[in-house]
């Protein structure tokens, strides 16, 4: 009986070792994902760039594992809105825009980047480009700058050549004496209308004094008692009187859109404001590129190519002054999770952050830099990206070339964007008011005057800014 204890106990033992062993095996062979938002025209580039990166991993032995999840930017984002950032739904690496910065830093969405790096800005950019798109008031960086973005002029140089005006009051005069809109722009999306308001401030639309993240105080440059703003004003009204109905959308209260893509492609417009989004793959469905080949007589923006030039926007003026617009663009970022999850995976060797940041070094790296502008329409800001880039681009398309070296030019001369959550309320203040004040039904509104408008926009941006409540 003594002897079958022991055997029986023996067993036990064994088995009970056994069982410990098939829970380690499965403890160490378990995979660690780090999931990467993509939009569908990235995949391709970014499986190629999750593969160099998962055989490295796996090459080291690590159990982490690159997982790409096909999401358009802004339909993660909503998720963002909505869920919590521990949610297992939320990707950990994903795109973020200028305009929500500010508000995910403020909500604890963003995790500390300051301690990554992808290399050195192309010195044309002026200086630490990720001071402007990716560090909060803090002084933390959280995420690194992915694209810069700015806004250049296309023209047909035949049509116009030496006729070519560069202030917003001769473009006014020259659509009335030619019955056309042969400049057309749409400024009242006010992304394009920053244009001519950016040359009344020094720092964008808003001057906000922010301290550890908190809004302090807030001055606009919509104010209707200094001269400046009225002419401004009343410039970029008289001009909107001389663009076709079909430019401005009531229902949506946005204008431009379907407009001015059918001017331009149809030929009634021979020069327009475009960005990098206008001349890449990204847009090869068909609004303003259409690239049937390469020859001389071949059509781009509704133009032969022979006839296309570009110009930065900071040739052109209003009110005498220099037109300027955002630097705008995007980062890469992580979720804050990651920075909660720091410890490293025993059996994996390195923490999530770590993986994660492989991963951001690889793809915004210059082996990906002519994928990023032909699927995405981003411009890398990069020395080295950028000079493979530029190299691609001689070799596919010249045109391509000139546009982008046009819109680095006007990027270092544009003022630096407010990134808060207060701007966002100016975009339909302003858009609201230049469609309804401007214009009547879908029509020219001839019964106002630019200074109606001026007197009417001040009155609501200050009224904006009294409701606004200040707030992390």
């Amino acid at each position: 009986m003594r002897k079958l204890m022991k055997l029986l106990s023996a067993v036990v033992v064994v088995g009970s070792s056994s069982l410990t062993a098939i829970a380690c095996k499965r403890t160490t062979d378990k995979t660690y994902t780090i999931q990467v938002q993509a939009e569908k025209e990235w995949r391709p580039f970014y499986e190629k760039a999750a593969k160099v990166i998962n055989t490295k991993l796996a090459a080291d032995k690590s159990k982490f594992k690159i997982e790409i999840k096909e999401i358009g930017t802004f339909d993660e984002l909503g998720l963002f809105d909505k869920l919590p950032f521990t949610d297992s739904n939320l990707t950990d690496v994903f795109a973020l825009p200028f305009d929500r910065f500010t508000s995910y830093v403020s909500e604890n969405k963003l995790a500390d980047m300051s301690t990554v790096s992808i290399g050195e800005f192309d010195e044309r950019l002026g200086g630490d480009v990720d001071k402007d798109v990716a560090t909060a008031s803090d002084g933390k960086k959280y995420g690194v700058t992915l694209n810069i973005e700015s806004l250049i002029t296309v023209y047909n140089k035949t049509k116009l050549g030496q006729d070519l005006v560069k202030n917003l009051e001769d473009m006014t005069a020259k659509n009335v004496a030619e019955k056309r809109p042969v400049y057309n722009a749409t400024l009242g999306d006010l992304w394009y209308g920053s244009l001519l308001y950016n040359t009344l401030a020094t720092k964008g639309l808003v001057n906000v004094v922010e301290e550890n993240n908190q809004i302090k105080s807030v001055e606009t440059v919509f104010d209707y008692n200094n001269d400046d703003f009225k002419k401004v004003a009343t410039s970029s009204y008289d001009f909107a009187q001389t663009l076709p109905e079909s430019m401005f959308n009531v229902a949506t209260r946005w204008v431009g859109g379907k407009g001015l893509y059918d001017a331009v492609l149809d030929g009634k417009t021979d020069w327009f404001i475009a960005g990098p989004w206008d001349y890449s793959k990204k847009d090869a469905s068909g609004r303003i590129l259409k690239t049937a080949g390469f020859s001389d007589e071949d059509t781009v923006f509704g133009m032969k190519r022979k006839d296309i030039a570009f110009e930065s926007i900071d040739n052109y003026r209003v009110n005498n002054k220099q037109w300027k617009h955002f630097k705008g663009g995007f980062t890469l970022s992580m979720n804050n999770r990651l920075d909660r999850q720091q410890a490293k995976i025993q059996s994996a060797g390195k923490t999530k952050k770590e993986v994660a940041t492989l991963f951001i070094q690889e793809i915004l790296g210059e082996t990906y830099a002519y994928d990023w502008y032909k699927y995405a329409g981003k411009i890398t800001p990069y020395k080295n990206g950028l000079a493979a880039l530029l190299a691609e681009a001689k070799k596919e398309d010249q045109l391509i070339e000139s546009f982008v070296e046009s819109i680095i030019n006007g990027y270092a001369n544009s003022t630096s964007r407010p990134i808060h959550s207060i701007f966002n309320g100016f975009w339909g203040v302003y858009e609201d008011n230049y469609n309804s004040r401007a214009f009547s039904g879908a029509a020219p509104n001839k019964s106002k005057t630019g200074d109606d408008y001026a007197r009417t926009l001040s009155h609501d941006i200050a009224n904006y800014i009294r409701t606004f409540t200040f707030k992390k």
